[in-house]
């Protein structure tokens, strides 16, 4: 009797594996991969379609994939100097990057540090590239470089609400620069991939990424009445800035002061 319950060897192995696997993934938390600890994240099962491995990403990379989609499509009328400094701010924020800066005395003190001189040079950089503080073109590619500031200070779930809700606004701001189908496409996709890092982020916990799909079906689904709605019933409004190179000097400033309220969040 006793004899039968026993393990044997094999399935304490088994049981311990098990263990581990699950620990490693609930040790996969936004703030862990945020401060740059390595985690080994084991899919429940290996055999698992690509598909379901995408859904199954923790939310700190659904955010870093989201900035990537987000800033690309601007890639056509912002200058290579901002892009790449987007592209080094997104690539900064790997676990595997922030893994090493570990090892330093103050790795925080070194992002804010890079954070605040970018900041500052990108905005320099501006001036030097436009020859104006107003503008369309202008005003597009400062919410573009707060956004990738923002960027490095990715600590906590609120710095990631904060990049998330500016990522709508600068995929918003691609209907500034042109309202052709392509671009009509280019923020559908990022849209969808915004509200799965929203998803995710308020999903951390779900190891296997199991209904993410559906909750972005019925957020979608939800919104569709409210869309026809507005489309159909609401007036049109006349533009608030013509459609050339300058945009009114109001906007602009509230502009400006909406995002130095946001950023220090």
């Amino acid at each position: 009797m006793t004899n039968s319950k026993r393990l044997s060897s094999a399935d304490v192995d088994t049981l311990s594996t098990e263990y581990s696997a699950v620990d490693a993934t609930k040790t996969a938390s936004f703030e862990q991969l945020a401060l740059g600890q390595k985690v080994s994240i084991r899919p429940e099962r290996n055999d698992a379609k690509w598909y379901r491995k995408l859904f199954a990403l923790p939310a700190y990379y659904w955010i870093l994939i989201a900035q990537v989609v987000v800033v690309l499509p601007h890639a056509a009328h912002l200058p290579l100097w901002l892009i790449g400094f987007a592209a080094v701010s997104i690539a900064a924020q790997l676990p595997h990057i922030k893994a090493k800066f570990k090892k330093t005395i103050a790795p925080k003190a070194i992002y804010q540090s890079v954070q605040m001189l970018g900041f500052l040079l990108g905005l320099l950089g501006l001036w030097l590239t436009y020859s104006t503080a107003f503008g369309l073109d202008m005003g597009v590619a400062f919410l573009v470089l707060c956004l990738v500031s923002k960027l490095w200070e990715l600590y906590k779930r609120r710095d990631a609400y904060v990049v998330l809700n500016l990522s709508l606004f600068v995929l918003a701001a691609l209907f500034l620069m042109d309202q052709g189908l392509l671009t009509t496409l280019e923020v559908i996709v990022g849209a969808v991939i915004v509200l799965l890092a929203f998803i995710a982020l308020n999903d951390d916990s779900n190891a296997s990424g199991d209904g993410r799909l559906r909750t972005l079906g019925v957020l979608g689904v939800g919104a569709l009445p409210l869309l026809l709605v507005l489309f159909l019933f609401f007036p049109r409004l006349p533009p608030l800035c013509p459609y050339s190179s300058q945009v009114s000097k109001p906007l602009q400033v509230c502009l400006i002061a909406c995002l130095l309220v946001i950023l220090p969040i």
